[in-house]
């Protein structure tokens, strides 16, 4: 992101006005120039900058679908149905259904 810059000087002609003489006078770029030095040196006008402002990007959050249950969690609990029913043979499939819904309710 760009920081804003302000303009250091001024590209249009200033007009100054001097004691002696009442008229505005047009006057050249300004130079900059050291005290004690016999040399000038212009004064580059900068120009000004756009600024640029971007807006957040906003949060998503992707929700994943919870996973199927494996076949060992439903083997699991279709064994723990098994024993609910002391063991009584003939309805494996029934046990195996059951763990299936119980497991696919509770996600």
């Amino acid at each position: 992101m760009k920081s804003e810059k302000k303009a250091l000087t001024d590209s249009k002609p200033v007009k100054r006005t001097t004691k002696s003489s009442t008229a505005a006078t047009t006057a050249t770029p300004k130079t900059a120039s050291h005290r004690h030095s016999k040399v000038s040196v212009p004064v580059t006008p900068v120009e000004e900058v756009a600024v640029i402002t971007v807006a957040p990007t906003p949060q998503i959050t992707v929700v994943a679908p919870a996973p199927e249950p494996s076949p060992e969690d439903v083997a699991r609990l279709a064994h723990a149905f098994w024993a609910e029913r002391n063991f009584a043979h003939g309805f494996a499939e029934e046990d195996w259904f059951r763990a299936e819904k119980a497991l696919a309710a509770a996600r």
